[in-house]
C-alpha cells in the first residue's frame, strides 16, 4: 500500500522499508537493493549521488547557518560549463581556496605545504630524498630542482638539472652547503668551480 500526505512527517525511532523510498519529486530517493541514496535523482549509482544544477550542489554551513564553509557546485549556468566542477573553501563568506576543473584555481589565505604540515612560506615543499621540484613542458623534456643534505654535514645543497632533446637528464649546476657553485661538477671546491669535458677548471 502507498500513503500520501500534504503534511510534514516527523518520525521518531527506526524507519524500515521493504521497497524504494522516495520523498517528494526526486527530492530524496533510497534504493532498497543497493542502499544508494539519491538527491535530485532516482538512479543513484554511488552510496550518495547528488544531482547538481545551476548554483546547486553540496554546501557545508556553520552551526548558525550564516556562512557557507565548503561548496561543491557546477562551474556554469544552465547549459554552460555544467560538466566542470568547482570546490570552494570559504572564510566568513569569502572564498579562500578555489579549485576549478575547467579553469583557474587559487589559494588566497595562509601558506601551502606539500609534504609538510607546518609550511613556513607561501609554498613550502618538503621531501625526504629525491627531487623536490620538476618543471616540465608537454612531453618528456623538462628541468628539475633537487634539494638534499650532503650526507653527514650540517647543511643542504641545491642541484639544477636539464634535459636534452633525447630525454636524458643531466645535472648542470650545483650550489653546495658552503655556497660554492659548481658547473659540470657535483663537488664544487671554490666559490665558482667550472669543470669542462677535458677536466680543465
Amino acid at each position: 500500500a502507498s500513503y500520501r500526505t500534504n503534511y510534514n512527517l516527523t518520525w521518531v525511532g527506526n524507519f524500515n522499508a521493504t521497497s524504494n523510498v522516495t520523498l517528494g519529486t526526486n527530492r530524496l530517493f533510497v534504493d532498497d537493493v543497493t542502499g544508494n541514496v539519491g538527491i535530485g535523482t532516482t538512479a543513484p549509482d554511488n552510496p550518495l549521488t547528488v544531482k547538481a544544477g545551476t548554483n546547486l550542489g553540496i554546501v557545508l554551513k556553520n552551526a548558525a547557518l550564516t556562512y557557507n564553509l565548503v561548496r561543491m557546485v557546477p562551474a556554469g549556468s544552465t547549459g554552460v560549463n555544467l560538466d566542470e566542477g568547482v570546490l570552494q573553501v570559504l572564510n566568513a563568506g569569502v572564498v579562500k581556496i578555489n579549485l576549478y576543473s575547467g579553469g583557474d584555481s587559487y589559494f588566497n589565505n595562509g601558506n601551502v605545504g606539500i609534504g609538510t604540515t607546518s609550511p613556513g612560506t607561501l609554498l613550502h615543499l618538503a621531501r625526504s630524498g629525491g627531487p623536490i621540484l620538476r618543471l616540465t613542458e608537454t612531453g618528456v623534456r623538462g628541468a628539475q630542482i633537487q634539494a638534499f643534505d650532503e650526507g653527514g654535514v650540517s647543511g643542504g645543497s641545491l642541484a639544477f638539472s636539464t634535459t636534452n632533446s633525447a630525454g636524458t637528464q643531466t645535472e648542470a649546476v650545483r650550489v653546495n652547503y658552503l655556497g660554492n657553485v659548481g658547473i659540470g661538477t657535483t663537488a664544487p671546491s671554490s666559490k665558482l668551480h667550472i669543470n669542462t669535458t677535458d677536466n680543465s677548471t
